[in-house]
């Protein structure tokens, strides 16, 4: 894959809470941003790419508030049902990692499990779910593996189009060698094949 422009478009914003710096709670948008590629993997209409979501929100579908992650797995239908993205079933996903936050979203590089994310987007239907672990999240390869075998943990690898987070940038993508970086820090990253 590899980007037709380095400026994405804005499909959607999610409302979550994070922790401040200093200690504490403060509110935070998510940017859900659509970027035009020359191909997909064959069989998607759609890759998500998501990484340092360290939040807590609601789930478009109700309940208690619960990692950032599952809120945004659970708005692939919605968003589907709007015409933003294809139906989830043709949607791969690519997850950066550092996905995990303490429960009231109150303490900074908080660790621990991530798995109930990792299965949200295989239960929105999702049949490709691809991941690194960062630093925060406490996943096991036999966790993942567990969740069906398009469902994988990965190594870092340099593509023509590179994912990375956990870096502040103002803008969303950069230009790296031939190819590009598209930074997904707390930002949801959907890649369609077409023009830029």
């Amino acid at each position: 894959m590899r980007l037709r422009a380095d400026r994405p478009q804005r499909l959607a914003t999610i409302s979550y809470r994070a922790a401040a710096p200093g200690g504490g709670t403060e509110g935070a948008r998510l940017a859900v941003e659509r970027f035009r590629v020359d191909a997909l993997p064959g069989g998607y209409d759609a890759i998500v790419a998501a990484g340092d979501l360290q939040g807590i929100a609601v789930s478009p579908l109700g309940g208690r508030p619960g990692l950032l992650g599952i809120a945004v797995a659970d708005y692939l239908g919605v968003w589907a049902d709007d015409g933003l993205l294809p139906p989830p079933d043709r949607v791969g996903v690519l997850l950066t990692g550092d996905l995990h936050s303490a429960p009231e979203a109150d303490s900074r590089g908080a660790s621990g499990p991530v798995g109930d994310m990792w299965l949200a987007f295989v239960a929105a239907g999702c049949p490709m779910v691809f991941g690194v672990a960062g630093s925060h999240d406490e996943v096991t390869t036999e966790q993942v593996g567990a969740l069906g075998r398009d469902i994988a943990l990965l190594k870092p690898r340099a593509p023509g189009l590179a994912l990375c987070g956990h870096v502040s940038w103002s803008e969303p993508a950069a230009r790296l060698g031939g190819g590009h970086v598209v930074n997904v820090d707390s930002r949801v990253a959907v890649f369609t094949a077409g023009p830029g």
